[in-house]
């Protein structure tokens, strides 16, 4: 075999190539003994920072000394839960193991987190760093108890306004001006998602507005999802390209 580093761009090469056709292997699904695995080494599969990710390991050197998420008495009740929430399904048959994939719940909730302003820190494990590393503060003698507790008040607080905002929020953007004291959500845009007018399966009174996502700095800008006319219901539909 030709040792290539050996050789400098532009370099003449002398010798006989050959072409092996093949095709690349997607990357296995992932089945429910994966889960443990994937929490106890998460700075393999999600983009973290170099400081967070040290925490996280520090955090986990009395198990494997991964970035990891959780603890060895924690992560399968969590996976459980997930499953038990809805969030999780599995699918496949009997002669192979199942494979693990995430509900049309899971992926709206992940895409809602993602889009709300302070609830995007949510998605990922960064949070678990950035508190692992006020704990770890606390131990120091840094900051008191209350100092880190006052912090997290006001982190939940922003959290739980940014993800009970009115239509108004600018990640999902505005209704038309026309519904404007009817108590009713309006349409932000002439397009129509494939379910818009049905009723609400939610509340039971509305029916299905389309919704367009119109902040420009949004992953989803330019698609449709679908609320609910009551301004009560929080429903929250899947998003679609128009």
């Amino acid at each position: 075999m030709l040792d290539v580093s050996k050789y400098q761009v532009g370099a003449a090469v002398h010798g006989r190539a050959f072409v092996r056709e093949g095709k690349t292997t997607p990357p296995r699904p992932f089945v429910e003994g994966d889960l443990i695995l994937i929490m106890d080494d998460i700075g393999r599969y999600a983009d973290i920072g170099k400081e967070d990710a040290a925490i996280l390991r520090e955090k986990n050197k009395a198990g494997s000394g991964k970035a990891g998420i959780g603890t060895a008495r924690t992560r399968g009740e969590i996976i459980k839960k997930l499953f038990e929430d809805g969030f999780f399904t599995k699918q496949g048959n009997k002669k192979k193991a199942p494979i693990v994939m995430p509900t049309d719940k899971a992926i709206t909730l992940y895409e809602k987190l993602s889009q709300c302003g302070m609830a995007k820190v949510l998605t990922s494990p960064e949070m678990t760093a950035k508190w692992e590393l006020g704990l770890a503060k606390i131990e120091r003698g840094e900051i008191s108890p209350a100092q880190f507790m006052d912090q997290l008040y006001k982190f939940i607080a922003q959290l739980a306004s940014d993800m009970t905002a009115k239509h108004t929020n600018p990640y999902f953007g505005k209704p038309r001006e026309s519904g404007a004291g009817t108590g009713e959500l309006k349409s932000n845009c002439d397009e129509r998602h494939p379910e818009h007018g049905k009723k609400c399966e939610k509340c039971k009174t509305g029916t299905l507005v389309t919704m367009k996502v119109v902040k420009k700095e949004s992953k989803s800008f330019g698609k449709l999802y679908l609320k609910c006319s009551n301004r009560k219901c929080d429903y929250f539909g899947e998003f679609v390209t128009p």
